[in-house]
């Protein structure tokens, strides 16, 4: 498994463990002594477990398991792959800080990251799907 892959799914574990936790948290508060304050971190829990966990994991096997640009197993260039990790959960990051602290510049910043990863990751993934359509021809 590449290694990039491996940070992928890692940091989606990561965060997969962080919006379960949170979540149990707002299910404990339905029922218990906890505040129902809690609820305001809705969105956190959400945004960790829709693109923190669910995009992340699908990067990072699609990375792996999508067909590769020659018989000699090249992926092509890791840069665009480097740059949507690190703009995915920058992203992410960004936009549960403006979650917590109410700013909604953060969370558009967070938003537009979000949008980068995606649009560098289809930029790096477009020429091995391409290969592999026209390589059955």
């Amino acid at each position: 498994m590449p290694r990039l892959s491996v940070w992928f799914i890692r940091l989606a574990l990561i965060y997969f463990g962080l919006g379960f936790t949170l979540g149990a948290g707002l299910l404990m508060a339905k029922g218990s002594f906890l505040p129902l304050t809690i609820w305001r971190y809705r969105p956190l829990h959400i945004e960790l477990l829709l693109i923190g966990w669910i995009v992340q994991l699908a990067i990072g096997v699609s990375y792996w398991i999508l067909p590769r640009l020659s018989e000699a197993n090249e992926r092509g260039s890791k840069t665009p792959v480097r740059i949507a990790l690190l703009a995915l959960n920058g992203g992410v990051l960004t936009v549960c800080a403006g979650f917590l602290f109410e700013r909604e510049w953060l969370v558009f910043a967070g938003r537009v990251l979000e949008t980068g990863a995606v649009v560098s990751y289809t930029f790096h993934l477009h020429p091995r799907l391409m290969y592999s359509v026209w390589r059955k021809r």
